[in-house]
């Protein structure tokens, strides 16, 4: 017996991931399908609303990639508002990943930047503006 569609849009067939999705939820189809692409371009934009499982999403294929070789660094620049969201997306989805905050002075950051633990996916939480004032410092990183 075929099974029927299912998902958001009623078009699509249940989808898996190409890969193991490395967090601790069971992620909802629209999540597979954003993780799939993800994991088949290098890149691809997570543009679902709010509330959605954004953030999970990325985390995973990051995991995914870090997983398999591909990313030793991830760098979320995000409202000053969800900064904090990141962060507590990486503990509660992962006991492997955690995020750090770039906040405070430029000292601070930068010794942020500087002391990340070099096994593991680094992972680095900044607002745009701060973004904009360490950028020499981001891309050294």
């Amino acid at each position: 017996m075929v099974k029927p569609p299912s998902g958001n849009d009623g078009d699509t067939v249940d989808e898996l991931p190409i890969y193991p999705m490395p967090i601790s939820i069971t992620p909802y189809q629209h999540q597979i399908r954003g993780f799939n692409r993800c994991m088949e371009n290098d890149g691809y934009g997570l543009l679902f609303q709010v509330g959605l499982g954004k953030s999970a999403t990325a985390i995973a294929a990051a995991g995914a990639r870090f997983l398999r070789g591909e990313v030793k660094r991830l760098l979320i620049i995000c409202p000053l508002a969800v900064q904090s969201v990141w962060e507590r997306e990486c503990k509660n989805l992962t006991a492997e990943y955690s995020a750090r905050l770039l906040e405070g002075g430029m000292a601070k950051r930068r010794d942020a930047l500087r002391l990340f633990p070099k096994d593991g996916l680094q992972i680095a939480v900044i607002n745009y503006e701060g973004a904009c004032v360490m950028t020499d410092n981001l891309l050294k990183w």
